[in-house]
This record gives structure tokens, sequence and C-alpha cells, in this order.
């Protein structure tokens, strides 16, 4: 139950990386890497 649900919220987060990603490439690969 807590994997689907963590999941869900690391497509988020993900989504939300990827937008500022967008504005700032550098910093949002470097979250990503982290």
């Amino acid at each position: 139950d807590l994997r689907p649900k963590n999941r869900t919220q690391e497509k988020e987060t993900t989504q939300q990386k990827g937008n500022r990603g967008h504005q700032a490439p550098t910093e949002g690969a470097k979250a990503e890497t982290h």
C-alpha cells in the first residue's frame, strides 16, 4: 500500500522537477542525479 502511494508522489515530484528543469536545466539535472 505504501509503495503505490510513494510511486504516485514520486511521479508528481518528477513532474514538478521537470517544470523547474525547463527554467533551470542545470538545477533539474542536479536534483535528478541526487
